[in-house]
């Protein structure tokens, strides 16, 4: 299965958080697919349980989520 447009843009915000760990672009285009493949085969179970989940339901949701994730670890903050 293909990721949608707006998929691919939240894909790539995602994927620019590795790019201090990726070498070279080569190197980064083969993860940026490899995950790009995990998400995009949508397995049955990851299916069922994002059916469900309130937070995947709703992105400024998700953001929110991994904003007060980070605030909680003591992380830099998303929105700078």
């Amino acid at each position: 299965m293909e990721l949608a447009d707006g998929q691919r843009g939240l894909l790539d915000g995602y994927l620019d958080w590795f790019d201090p760990l990726v070498g070279d672009r080569r190197t980064g285009r083969l993860f940026g697919a490899v995950v790009a493949g995990i998400i995009g085969a949508e397995s049955l179970v990851a299916a069922r349980i994002a059916a469900f989940s309130p937070v995947a339901a709703e992105p400024a949701a998700l953001w929110r989520a991994v904003r007060e994730n980070r605030r909680r670890r003591g992380a830099v903050s998303v929105d700078g």
